[in-house]
């Protein structure tokens, strides 16, 4: 019931505003804390794109490993197929 007398006499809030110089204060601690969380975010970001870097070079790597595995198996079923003299005849005798 106080409460609802102070509302109506416009006595609403116990509370002191805050100065200018307050917000302005508060609002540059906060900037400073996002700055930080940024900062914190891109080290992090640049480590993560580092490790995908090497995952790519990675699977570059074995993919031209597994190229040239099937390119050395294609030769070998030729050699068997062409008696070891270079031509091809699928396996057929001459």
């Amino acid at each position: 019931e106080e409460t609802n007398e102070r509302f109506k006499k416009g006595e609403c809030s116990q509370q002191a505003e805050l100065s200018n110089e307050e917000v302005a204060e508060y609002f540059l601690k906060f900037q400073e804390l996002i700055m930080i969380n940024n900062q914190a975010l891109n080290m992090k970001l640049g480590k993560l794109i580092l490790e995908v870097e090497g995952l790519k070079d990675m699977l570059k790597e074995k993919e031209r490993e597994i190229v040239e595995l099937n390119e050395t198996i294609q030769r070998d079923e030729n050699n068997e197929n062409d008696g070891g003299e270079g031509h091809r005849n699928n396996g057929e005798e001459m």
